[in-house]
């Protein structure tokens, strides 16, 4: 695998005055087009993740793991205890980052 393959897979935007907007109201509109049959101006609209419930997925999917904690095979449980792992830490981030957008709503 080369280095720029994965730079592809895990580009991530760089930070613009529309994600600035995404944060401070809770959306951002994209760019709008216009339908060349009806002449109607049509505008893309993207809503702040609902963290709460991202959380609740994650921690869900983790306890779906759980019962491979106890396997026989030390490499089973040996991964799947890393899975738990990162999925609660993943919850636990996700709700860090929800408050920190909160606070940042706050703020301004």
């Amino acid at each position: 695998m080369k280095l720029i393959d994965i730079v592809k897979e895990v580009y991530i935007q760089e930070p613009s005055k529309s994600n600035d907007d995404l944060l401070d109201k809770g959306f951002k509109l994209g760019e709008p087009t216009i339908d060349p049959v009806t002449g109607a101006s049509i505008t893309d609209v993207e809503y702040l993740p609902e963290f709460e419930l991202i959380r609740r997925q994650v921690l869900q999917m983790r306890k779906e793991f759980q019962p491979f904690k106890f396997s026989s095979n030390p490499d089973i449980a040996k991964i799947s205890k890393e899975i738990n792992t990162h999925m609660t830490k993943g919850s636990q981030l996700a709700f860090v980052l929800s408050k920190m957008i909160e606070l940042q709503k706050k703020s301004k």
